[in-house]
């Protein structure tokens, strides 16, 4: 969502697509959209990779994906056909191991820091 933010703060318009396999954070997505944002500035649609593929049939000034790579290079080669600039964030199984691993890194230079 960190890209949508960028997107509604430089006054941008956008269309949203969550994964399919988060239903319950789509319901929060959309409650939370309808009840503060413009719905001429700001969509979202529900589904899964079909409507991905639909919306890659419009025209659109940018992409941005976050998703598998399987779906990452389909959505690549529909916005090449349309020369679409796209920003794919593909695979991160694991998100939370990169997080816990910082903690880990702040907490030795702490601990190293202290000692000397």
């Amino acid at each position: 969502m960190i890209p949508l933010i960028g997107a509604i703060a430089a006054g941008c318009c956008a269309v949203i697509k969550p994964s399919e396999l988060v239903p319950h954070s789509t319901a929060v997505i959309v409650k939370y959209f309808r009840e503060f944002m413009d719905p001429d500035c700001y969509r979202i649609l529900q589904g899964g990779p079909d409507i991905a593929m639909k919306l890659m049939e419009q025209r659109w000034d940018h992409v941005f994906f976050t998703g598998s790579s399987a779906i990452g290079k389909k959505v690549a080669a529909k916005a090449a056909a349309n020369l679409i600039s796209t920003t794919l964030e593909l695979g991160g199984k694991s998100p939370l191991s990169s997080t816990i691993q910082l903690m880990l890194t702040l907490l030795l230079d702490a601990f190293v820091g202290a000692s000397f």
